[in-house]
């Protein structure tokens, strides 16, 4: 099946075959509440309040997958360094989404439920079903209104942050605090460690060109050491 251009507002029945509606629609009110319960519980991954994948059949889904390309670009130095940039989203060819283990091994490889940001997941790191649940609501963030936002972990937290385009207000746990130390130049948006300024710089260029994002950190702010 060719897959169709993708229309601007993509909903849930976007890609749907006429000739399956019916099927999809008793498939999202049974089968869909039930995985979406088991990405939360099983998986850690917290979708945003009404998004769920692109149906094409029961069970099949339409993901997106952004395309990176590569391209020499000039330095201030005079030299030349290949960075990656965001040629744009695409959709996938229909895949499998008829249980949460399979959606949940397809965002961890990097593709999403709608294009750009508005498929980023909130997610959490995933608790054993045999290991006691992790306490909730560690990191809330009170910037909704009665709709607080509460996350079990640090990871969760900072992806929240990004999906709503929000400065981080919390302090970073200990443990993060102490990995930044090891490190000249740290971003706690994306909890990651560099050890040269150009580092710092690339990783800064490289999420600002990323569509759909909004501000981000400079080098500067994330030097540790300001006296150097």
């Amino acid at each position: 099946m060719a897959t169709p251009e993708a229309p601007e507002a993509i909903l849930w029945d976007s890609f749907v075959e006429e000739r399956a509606r019916l099927a999809v629609e008793g498939f999202r009110k049974i089968g869909w509440p039930n995985i979406n319960r088991d990405l939360s519980k099983v998986y850690g991954i917290v979708l945003p309040e009404g998004l769920e994948p692109s149906w094409v059949t029961p069970g099949k889904a339409v993901y997106w997958q952004e395309q990176i390309i590569r391209r020499p670009v000039e330095q201030e130095n005079g030299t030349r360094m290949m960075e990656d940039f965001s040629d744009g989203w695409q959709p996938t060819s229909p895949l499998p989404a008829n249980n949460a283990s399979v959606i949940a091994h397809y965002l961890n490889k990097g593709l999403r439920l709608r294009p750009f940001d508005l498929g980023t997941v909130e997610a959490e790191d995933p608790t054993p079903p045999e290991a006691p649940a992790k306490p909730s609501l560690v990191y809330v963030c009170q910037r909704h209104g009665t709709d607080k936002k509460g996350f079990a972990t640090w990871k969760g937290y900072i992806r929240h942050c990004e999906f709503y385009k929000e400065v981080i207000e919390l302090d970073p746990p200990a443990e993060v605090l102490e990995q930044a130390k090891t490190f000249p130049f740290y971003c706690f948006n994306h909890n990651k460690g560099f050890t040269t300024s150009s580092g710092a710089q690339h990783h800064v260029t490289t999420e600002k060109r990323k569509p759909g994002k909004g501000f981000h950190s400079t080098v500067e702010e994330m030097r540790l050491n300001k006296e150097e």
